[in-house]
């Protein structure tokens, strides 16, 4: 794709600076974007531990999320 390449909203979400570099090191050694690295950390959460909120969230069921298809899963 070129610079008609489909973009995703954005958020942000803060962690403690001592946990930064942690962070920072983890997304280097995956050789990941940080937002991609956040993603797959999140699925990676979910299926472990609330595997039936991630179902919810594969099938637009959580009551924060708009009219849009869980990508990527």
């Amino acid at each position: 794709m070129s610079k008609e390449k489909i973009t995703r909203e954005k958020t942000s979400i803060k962690i403690h600076r001592t946990f930064k570099p942690l962070f920072d090191e983890l997304v280097a050694e995956e050789r990941d974007s940080k937002i991609d690295f956040m993603d797959a950390l999140l699925v990676f959460y979910a299926k472990e531990n609330h595997p039936e909120i991630l179902e919810a969230f594969k099938n637009q069921e959580l009551k924060t999320q708009k009219n849009e298809k869980a990508k990527d899963l």
